[in-house]
C-alpha cells in the first residue's frame, strides 16, 4: 500500500502544470483554482529536524524493532541482574538508536539537498521497490 501510494504520488507530480510567474492578478504566481476545485496546501520543506522525527517515528512503530529489542534483552537476561546493568543496557540501546537515526537523517538531508530531481525520483522508486519486495517476501510461505 505504501509503495503504491508513493508511485501514484510520483506519477501525479509529473503531470502537474508548471508554475506560473507572478502577475498583477496573481502576485504570488499561483493560478486561481477553478470553482469547485480541491486545492492542496504546499508541502513544507524537509528540514533535518523533521527528517529525524520521521525516522524516529517510523522506528517506533516498526514491530520488528520492538521484537528485536525484546529478543536481545531476553538473551542477556542472565547478565542484566542488577538495576544498574538494566539501566545501562536501556541507555546504550537508546544512544545507539539515536546515533543510527541521526546518521540516516543526516545522510538523507545531505543527499536530498545535492541530488537532482531525477535522481531523487529514481531513489524513491528504488525504495518503493525494496518495500514491495519485502512485502512479497513476507507474504510468501
Amino acid at each position: 500500500l505504501v509503495a503504491a501510494r508513493g508511485v501514484v504520488g510520483l506519477l501525479r507530480s509529473r503531470g502537474a502544470p508548471p508554475p506560473v510567474p507572478p502577475t498583477e492578478e496573481s502576485p504570488r504566481g499561483c493560478r486561481a483554482a477553478a470553482p469547485g476545485a480541491v486545492t492542496v496546501a504546499p508541502a513544507r520543506p524537509m528540514t533535518p529536524a523533521r527528517s529525524f522525527v520521521r525516522f524516529v517515528g517510523l522506528t517506533a512503530v516498526n514491530p520488528l524493532t520492538v521484537v528485536y529489542f525484546v529478543a536481545v534483552a531476553a538473551g542477556l537476561a542472565d547478565r542484566l541482574v542488577t538495576p544498574t546493568a538494566t539501566v545501562a543496557f536501556v541507555l546504550g540501546i537508546g544512544v545507539a538508536s539515536a546515533a543510527w537515526q541521526l546518521a540516516l537523517a543526516g545522510a538523507g538531508a545531505v543527499l536530498g539537498a545535492r541530488v537532482s530531481p531525477r535522481v531523487r525520483t529514481a531513489l524513491s522508486l528504488a525504495g518503493y521497490a525494496v518495500v514491495a519486495g519485502f512485502a512479497v517476501a513476507l507474504a510468501l510461505p
